[in-house]
């Protein structure tokens, strides 16, 4: 019981949303001051942040941040949600062959959405693990 059991990594999945969430950031710095949320002072972090993160000049970010005001709704971060995680496992269990019942254990993470119920209780639910 004391000794480690293996663990194999059999593939992985990175969700890659569709071109309308396809954005600049350029854009995405102009919609952040149009949102009238920000100071002068956060606008610039907010830049620099950006161009020292990695984050290329054309990169993914949500709808929900896209408009003008931004949507900051439970509703909307459900469907953002389940739109990456689904979307992930989706596409995992279609490269591996693999059926939902095979699984025996889900770690979720997650930083910025803490819902009730969980996030990994929403994939139990929709997979029937």
């Amino acid at each position: 019981m004391s000794r480690p059991r293996k663990v194999y990594l059999v593939d992985f999945s990175c969700y890659e949303p569709g071109p309308a969430h396809i954005t600049s950031r350029e854009l995405f710095l102009q919609l952040s001051a149009a949102s009238e949320f920000f100071t002068e002072q956060s606008l610039a972090f907010q830049k620099k942040i950006l161009e020292k993160s990695g984050i290329g000049e054309m990169t993914y970010a949500p709808k929900s941040l896209m408009q003008v005001p931004p949507n900051q709704s439970m509703a909307e971060s459900w469907r953002e949600s389940e739109m990456v995680m689904f979307g992930a496992i989706d596409d995992l269990l279609a490269k591996t062959g693999m059926k939902p019942r095979d699984v025996g254990i889900l770690v979720v993470n997650n930083s910025l959405c803490n819902p009730t119920p969980s996030l990994s209780a929403r994939i139990v639910n929709h997979y029937k693990l």
